[in-house]
This record gives structure tokens, C-alpha cells and sequence, in this order.
């Protein structure tokens, strides 16, 4: 958009990365909840005086009600909004986290404070986040824009590292999680602060929108189908084909992260090399995937998205099982060298999120990316399971789950090849233009019908 056609705006497009900011820190929250119970977990069990293997179950709980209930919290933020939704998440986990600190008096209450946490945290996860940037980003700089939310999450993972043990070693876990949550109740503030439900409420447009595009009328009457189609969301999102065909290709996604989270640092020591070099492997995966991160969502907006994602995946997915040949090599220097070049082509994040947004027409984008990241549950519950009996089979080869995880990560290049439609600043959003050649549809057989009485 020209300068001149910038100045001729109420508000103004670059407030989208305010909202980005805003959703930069809903990420902290969420990833400072994600791990701050399994860091806590053996101070936890000295505390109570139980074994740490009692405790996992916190985290199967958290895990199931932070994926299951992403379609409740997309679905919310179609009918009340993001902002309000995404402060409602950063409040309601520093509540439940500074009361587990406080008052918690035994592992099953912790435990279910903890699950409720996960419950909010949903808000401002995947169900919600592809909404927040397609709503305030064009197609062409929605790339741009997902990697400042997604860098929100990497940043708190460093963070916890650094500050997580700092808490503990000063008040133990108590402390760890009544610190935590009075940043979260904080980072709530400043979301609500920072974010808005949409351009048009400041009287502007999508950044990055082409000069002459028109600000959305959002005072204007809903149309008798439109009203009619706002109580079906659900039932619509789960009649699309593309829901099923998205949350397949999502499914074989986590079934390679988790797998990979779960066994990258277990397949190297098993592989001879000390816990160091293990250390260092997952260390350089996680640095070369920010790299990524940063870098391939700008080239989606110039590129189709979904060919950029399937090309990422299926190139990742047969460096994960050259990795494991890497492996047998014995050879530190090939072993980084493959796991940086593994870990940049892993950065699919952000491209999965923003593309899921893309799928659905607009007044979809919280309904649609939540049942799909819902849908995803079965991928982030089973892919370590299965990957763990894959090894089991193979006599405790533990390496065995990157050839599963990468395997998993072709499966999904093809689906994504095959099903999803091209989308980003080439392709533009031909679901947003559908919906808006509909809504004019519409309106123009009102104004026709009123005009006839």
C-alpha cells in the first residue's frame, strides 16, 4: 500500500504488528505454561515424596486439554473476538498457576490445576493464532507477520532455561509457579492492550492490502444467511472436506514432533556419543529452526504456501532418516552439520499455521484452525507411542523413531501437495474473495427484494 493511500486511513495497516506483538506474547504465556510442570517435576516429587513416573500423568492431562479444546477457543474468538479471548487465556493460566503455587496441598489438586491451565492455554495456541494474523495481515505479509508470533514461543523456551531455575532455586516450585503466573497475569494485560478483533475497528485495513481496498463496513447488518450461518459454524467447519484433509495432514505433522521431542536427544546417546554431544544435537536442531522460522514464512508470501510446506516437509523428512545413517558414522562434525541442516528445513511451524488460516473463508479462521489442531490431538498423543514401539520392535533401537518421524513428515508433503490449495501474495485468499463476492451477492438480492416490496 502506497504511503499516500496510508495517510488517507483512519487508523492505520502497521498497527497489524501490534497485534503481532501482542500475539508474540500470548506465545511466551503459552510456552512458559507448556513447560514449566516438567521442569518443576523433580523438585515436585522430593516435595510430595512420590516418584517422578507418578507424576506424568500432568502432563498427558495438560497435553489432552490444551489440544483438545483448541476448537472451543477458535470458535470463541469467531464470536467474541481474538483479543478478548487471547487475555481471557493469559489470566485464566497465571490464576490457575499462582494458586498452585499458593494453595496447592497434594499432586492430584496440582494436577487438576494444572489441567485447567491447559484448558486456557488453548486460547492462545494454534486454535487461535491463524485467525489473529489473517485477520490483520494481507496474503501477501501473512508469512511475515506468523513469524513474529511464532518467535514468541521460541524466545520463552530460551527463557525458561535461563530464569525457570533461578525461581526454583530461590523458593523452590512454589515460587517457580507464583512467578509465572504473575507474569502471565501481566502478559494478559498488555495483550488486551495491544491487540484488536480486527482492522476495521480502527477504521483501516489488512497490512499489506493493495491501494484501494475498501475498510470493512463492521456496523453494517448481517444478511438473513449470514446470521443463519453464524449459528452453524461448527456443524459448517465440520461438513468442509478440508477440515478432515488438513487435520489428516496435521496428524502425521505432530506424529513426527512429538516423536522427535521425544527421542532426538535418547537416539544419540544410544548411538555411543555422550550426553554433551546430545545436548549440543538438540540445542543446533532448536538454533537452526529459528533460523528457519525467521526466514521461510517471508519467502511463503512470495511463493505458494502449501508447495513451500510440502517441499519443506518431504526435504526434512528424508534428512531425518539420512540422520539416522548419519548416526552410524561416527563422525561429531558430519552429526552437527546434519542436524543444523535438518533443523532449518524443520522449521514448518509457521507455515502450518499460517496456511491452516488460508483453508477456511473468514468468518471460519477461529472455528476452522481450532477443530484442525483438535483433530491434530490424535497425532500428539499416539506419535510417541507409536515411535516407541517401532523401537520396542527393533530390539530398542532407539534412532528408529527419525526414520518414523521422518516418514511421517513425506506422508505429509504429499497430502499437503495433493490437497490444499494455493494460497499467499502470488495466490492471493480465494476463500476471502469467494466469501466477499457472496456477501455482495447477498446484499444486492436484499437491497433487490426490498426494493420489490
Amino acid at each position: 500500500m502506497s504511503a499516500e493511500a496510508t495517510a488517507k486511513l483512519p487508523g492505520n495497516p502497521a498497527y497489524a504488528w501490534v497485534c503481532a506483538a501482542g500475539g508474540f506474547l500470548g506465545q511466551l504465556a503459552c510456552v512458559f505454561c507448556l513447560a514449566i510442570y516438567g521442569m518443576n517435576m523433580t523438585v515436585i516429587s522430593e516435595d510430595f515424596g512420590v516418584a517422578v513416573a507418578s507424576l506424568a500423568i500432568g502432563t498427558s492431562v495438560f497435553g489432552l486439554c490444551y489440544a483438545g479444546l483448541s476448537f472451543f477457543w477458535g470458535g470463541l474468538a469467531d464470536r467474541i473476538g481474538i483479543r478478548l479471548v487471547q487475555s481471557i487465556g493469559c489470566w485464566g493460566m497465571g490464576i490457575c498457576l499462582l494458586l498452585g503455587g499458593l494453595i496447592a496441598p497434594s499432586v492430584p489438586v496440582l494436577i487438576v490445576l494444572y489441567a485447567i491451565a491447559g484448558v486456557f492455554d488453548s486460547a492462545v495456541g494454534p486454535g487461535v493464532n491463524p485467525k489473529l494474523i489473517a485477520t490483520w495481515f494481507h496474503a501477501s505479509s501473512r508469512g511475515k507477520g506468523m513469524t513474529v508470533v511464532t518467535l514468541g514461543g521460541t524466545l520463552a523456551g530460551v527463557l525458561m532455561g535461563i530464569i525457570g531455575p533461578m525461581f526454583i532455586g530461590m523458593g523452590g516450585w512454589r515460587l517457580c509457579f507464583e512467578a509465572y503466573g504473575i507474569i502471565m497475569l501481566v502478559l494478559g494485560v498488555l495483550v488486551f492492550l495491544m491487540e484488536r478483533n480486527s482492522p476495521a475497528s480502527i477504521g483501516t485495513v489488512p497490512f499489506g492490502s493493495p491501494a484501494g481496498t475498501q475498510i470493512e463496513d463492521i456496523k453494517r447488518e448481517k444478511t438473513e444467511a449470514e446470521k443463519a450461518a453464524d449459528k452453524e459454524r461448527t456443524r459448517r467447519v465440520l461438513k468442509m472436506p478440508m477440515t478432515w484433509k488438513y487435520g489428516i495432514v496435521y496428524i502425521f505433522w505432530q506424529f513426527y514432533l512429538m516423536a522427535i521431542q521425544a527421542f532426538l536427544v535418547a537416539g544419540v546417546v544410544y548411538a555411543g556419543f555422550d550426553l554433551v554431544v546430545a545436548g549440543l544435537v538438540s540445542s543446533l536442531n532448536t538454533a537452526a529452526m529459528c533460523v528457519g522460522t525467521i526466514v521461510m514464512p517471508a519467502v511463503s508470501d512470495r511463493m505458494s504456501r502449501k508447495k513451500l510446506l510440502a517441499i519443506m516437509c518431504l526435504l526434512s523428512g528424508l534428512c531425518f532418516i539420512a540422520f539416522y545413517f548419519v548416526l552410524g558414522m561416527n563422525n561429531v562434525i558430519l552429526l552437527y552439520g546434519a542436524i543444523l541442516v535438518t533443523g532449518f528445513l524443520s522449521a514448518t511451524t509457521p507455515l502450518i499455521q499460517t496456511t491452516v488460516s488460508e483453508v477456511f473463508p473468514p468468518d471460519l479462521r477461529g472455528t476452522g484452525p481450532g477443530m484442525v489442531s483438535t483433530i491434530a490431538l490424535i497425532g500428539r498423543f499416539f506419535g510417541p507411542i507409536i515411535a516407541g514401539a517401532i523401537i520396542g520392535a527393533t530390539g530398542g533401537n532407539t534412532p528408529m523413531a527419525y526414520i518414523f518421524a521422518g516418514a511421517c513428515l513425506v506422508i505429509a508433503a504429499i497430502l499437503a501437495w495433493i490437497w490444499l490449495p494455493n494460497t499467499s501474495g502470488k495466490y492471493g485468499d480465494p476463500l476471502a474473495e469467494e466469501y466477499e463476492r457472496q456477501h455482495a451477492a447477498a446484499l444486492a438480492a436484499d437491497a433487490e427484494a426490498t426494493a420489490s416490496e
